[in-house]
């Protein structure tokens, strides 16, 4: 036994059988709630009748003979019908036809029952309401049942100190709606005392649970098998997590479930990458690929995150190129930003390329022809350079490249001007609201969009 497969270390000690033996309690996707009840019910029931009180007992032993009464009284109330009766009495007249041994007996209809011991045999579960009895129905309902009986029969809030169990769960959310699935979570994360190992598609359970806890499994490729993601485990995972603060939440933790994640700046860019995905087909969700805006906070948190998950990005980023305050000098911001996400990743690419290009992300320039085509070269170049890295520039920003694309003159014909700058401006306003409203009547334009376009 060992942390891993270099550290392990023979037990010698075989008189302990919890030293010898991994106690394991394994819950399938594939939960039967009917057949769980026929097979354990008997069992449960027996272990809370061992565990009755003199009083408790001596109670329900006059309940019994009450039941006595009453199936007998059932018995004969039944074969008293008319409709019972006479079905009966039609099959008794044929029988005796047959053989005078069947004149000593009467076949009757009735319960099935003969004494209490066949009743707790046919008993079944069922729900009350409002003093009403009905069968257990929903399959959301007989999953959260299963998983209550489950967890009863195992007794799960019980540390044993001498038989250390692990408790293996798979997809605890089947059937579940959102609030629920945090809840059953949350259940677990509070009852069971020993370790748990729980597998989920569920980003409402991701993200309820621990950060320490997480483990991506994604498959590998080059080895055709399944591999964690930072090796499990890992307090590299966990300070990501931390790291990544309040932005952890149902949107964000999808992204835990996919194959590649793009990261945009806002709801625009979100609202126009999906509105082409569902032009080119749903290709995103076919691909297992998650779109997450990161709303003007900032790529790296997510990226730290997902670099120590092991899971693929892209990010698209604007082309800032903002004033110097109190010059009439400008500086590369946008360029800056991306060669700052390139050194969070790589350090030693970063330093390459900024040595390679005679890069001076600082240096300041003016508005004379000369100094805006040094830029324009030094962005171009490195544009190059830091796409193999998963980070694009747009070539302004998004309404800007919108405009430069195959799909200007729809644009101008939605906001009625033909001036590029006004209609640009007019996008800019409430931005995410009027994309939304062009795409609306006009997805199908974003085909013609070419491959090869930024935006």
């Amino acid at each position: 036994m060992g942390i891993d497969e270099g550290q392990l270390e023979e037990v010698t000690d075989r008189g302990r059988f919890y030293r010898r033996t991994l106690n394991l309690k394994y819950i399938s996707s594939r939960r039967n709630l009917f057949d769980f009840i026929k097979r354990e019910k008997r069992h449960l029931i027996e272990e809370y009748k061992e565990k009755r009180t003199e009083d408790q007992t001596q109670k329900d032993e006059k309940r019994i003979e009450g039941i006595k009464n009453n199936i007998k009284q059932a018995n004969e109330s039944i074969g008293e019908l008319s409709y019972i009766r006479n079905s009966t009495k039609s099959i008794n007249t044929e029988l005796s036809d047959l053989s005078k041994h069947h004149e000593s007996q009467e076949i009757v209809f009735d319960t099935g029952l003969t004494d209490v011991s066949h009743l707790m045999d046919k008993i079944e579960l069922s729900s009350r309401s409002n003093g009403q009895f009905m069968g257990v129905g929903g399959d959301g309902r007989n999953n959260q049942i299963y998983l209550a009986l489950w967890s009863a029969k195992n007794k799960v809030n019980e540390s044993n100190e001498v038989e250390f169990t692990i408790f293996c769960i798979e997809e605890p959310e089947s059937h579940l709606h959102p609030h629920q699935q945090r809840q059953i979570s949350k259940y677990f994360v509070n009852k069971v005392s020993s370790q748990l190992l729980l597998t989920t598609h569920s980003p409402q359970i991701a993200s309820e649970f621990s950060p320490d806890s997480l483990v991506r499994l994604f498959f590998n490729s080059d080895n055709y098998d399944s591999k964690a993601g930072g090796d499990g485990v890992s307090s590299k995972i966990n300070d990501s997590v931390v790291d990544f603060g309040y932005r952890l939440n149902i949107l964000s933790a999808e992204s835990f479930f996919s194959n590649t994640v793009i990261l945009v700046e806002g709801t625009s860019e979100l609202i126009l990458l999906k509105a082409l995905s569902d032009a080119l087909g749903d290709i995103a969700d076919k691909q297992n690929v998650s779109v997450i805006s990161v709303e003007g906070i900032g790529f790296k948190p997510y990226i730290k995150l997902y670099e120590s998950m092991e899971l693929k990005w892209l990010l698209k980023t604007d082309n800032d190129i903002f004033k110097v305050q109190g010059k009439n000098k400008y500086w590369m911001s946008g360029l800056s930003r991306a060669f700052s996400i390139l050194e969070s990743v790589d350090k030693t690419e970063h330093e390459r390329i900024i040595k390679e290009q005679s890069i001076d992300l600082k240096e300041e320039f003016d508005t004379s022809e000369s100094a805006l085509a040094k830029a324009k070269s030094i962005i171009e170049i490195c544009g190059e350079k830091l796409e193999n890295f998963g980070i694009f520039l747009s070539n302004i920003d998004l309404e800007n490249d919108l405009m430069e694309s195959e799909i200007q003159s729809k644009l101008s014909e939605f906001y009625g001007d033909g001036d590029s700058e006004a209609v640009i401006k007019q996008m800019q306003q409430r931005k995410a609201e009027n994309l939304f409203g062009f795409l609306a009547e006009h997805q199908k334009e974003l085909l013609k969009i070419s491959k090869d376009d930024p935006s």
